[in-house]
């Protein structure tokens, strides 16, 4: 009898084992600021609550079943964050051998800003030389040369005046209105957004752009497990939207126009 009690007891715990429902997997801390619409902030100011890039990669994830907690924190620190291992991975990063990389999720376009009352025009980097232009330090911009300009110049304080913070792009803009820099670079999408916001339009002039569109993509800890196999997931998960719709609705949304809408291949660095 006693043998049979533990028969059924052991058959009983067998069973609530498998009906146990699965583990949820802990929530991925993705970081970076504000930089909407790709990147939002909520009201309070505190978290990124929503975003073309944050919403993009929560979908795409969530199809493998992976949560996602965005991090609000400047872009310098998220990337030493994600570099160390202590944060799993940032949004829209420069291009950068060190991280593994998804694919690109949209591609941006940087663009020249100066007072209403200026008349310059970028006219290629020699252009430049005799401007003080504002930045955002760690941005990515063009992947090529712009890029390789401000790597040099990053000393040259005279030339380039690089802002940190989780509002440098608001700071950029009031030092432009201020007549602390002359030129200010940032991407065409995001400034739309800003002046809007601040309800600078009426001042601040665009002045030209760079010829080469920045691939937005997420980059992940090479010191997290599985960063390569989440990095194909998120990429998994990009081409089922685009091919359902939710890819195209989520542009409307935000109302981002995508300058490249086939599916992208793989950035060669994300290979390293």
């Amino acid at each position: 009898m006693r043998c049979l009690m533990w028969t059924q007891a052991g058959a009983l715990a067998l069973a609530l084992t498998y009906m146990a429902p699965a583990r949820a997997a802990p929530p991925l801390r993705i970081a970076s600021d504000d930089w909407c619409p790709y990147i939002c902030v909520g009201s309070d100011g505190r978290t990124i609550t929503s975003g073309f890039l944050v919403d993009a990669t929560a979908r795409a994830l969530e199809l493998a079943g992976l949560p996602v907690e965005p991090q609000l924190m400047p872009l310098n620190r998220a990337l030493a964050l994600t570099l160390g291992g202590q944060m799993d991975g940032l949004y829209a990063p420069a291009i950068d051998k060190r991280l593994i990389m998804s694919t690109p999720l949209i591609r941006s376009r940087a663009c020249f800003y100066t007072r209403s009352v200026s008349s310059w025009h970028y006219q290629g980097l020699a252009s430049l030389a005799q401007q003080q232009l504002g930045v955002i330090a760690d941005y990515g911009y063009d992947d090529g040369p712009m890029d390789a300009y401000l790597a040099r110049e990053r000393r040259n304080h005279e030339r380039v005046e690089f802002n940190y913070g989780e509002d440098a792009g608001v700071k950029n803009i009031r030092k432009l209105l201020y007549g602390r820099y002359d030129v200010v670079l940032e991407h065409e999408t995001v400034m739309h957004h800003l002046l809007a916001q601040l309800g600078e339009q009426a001042f601040v002039r665009q002045r030209g752009c760079l010829e080469n569109y920045l691939p937005l993509v997420v980059g992940f800890s090479a010191r997290r497990a599985g960063a390569r196999g989440i990095a194909a997931k998120l990429d998994a998960g990009l081409a089922q939207m685009k091919m359902s719709g939710d890819y195209a609705r989520l542009l409307q949304r935000y109302e981002i126009s995508d300058p490249d809408p086939a599916p992208a291949p793989r950035h060669q660095d994300s290979l390293h």
